[in-house]
């Protein structure tokens, strides 16, 4: 299991970005949104412009499992606080609604994108 892996070389290594981004990346793929979050919120820590990038390979487990959608709503609703004013952010939320029938929630979060995604320099 991956995420036996990285908590073994936790003590091991000096690469402490790329291991927290693997463990958040194992949290979502087992549906465990808030741990993904912590540690999503640890690399944002070390360095908060390369996990913006790098969000989208960590929340990728949520689209992969039809289970998983209102899982990652929860991440990505729990993720607006810590990176507010992304349009992205609530884009996510919108697809991921559209993807569990919430179509007001989905509606909402595609404005706000869109309101968000203009703003923009």
């Amino acid at each position: 299991m991956a995420l036996a892996d990285f908590t073994a070389a936790l003590p091991l290594t000096r690469e402490f970005y790329r291991l927290y981004k693997g463990m958040a990346t194992a949290y979502a793929g087992l549906g465990r949104w808030q741990e993904a979050l912590d540690y999503t919120k640890r690399c944002a820590e070390l360095d908060l412009s390369q996990v913006e990038l790098d969000i989208v390979s960590i929340a990728t487990p949520f689209w992969n499992m039809p289970e998983l959608y209102p899982l990652g709503i929860s991440y990505f609703q729990s993720l607006d606080s810590m990176l507010p004013g992304r349009w992205w952010v609530h884009y996510n939320i919108g697809d991921l609604a559209n993807r569990t029938m919430q179509s007001d929630l989905a509606r909402r979060e595609f404005s706000i994108a869109k309101e968000l995604q203009q703003k923009k320099p």
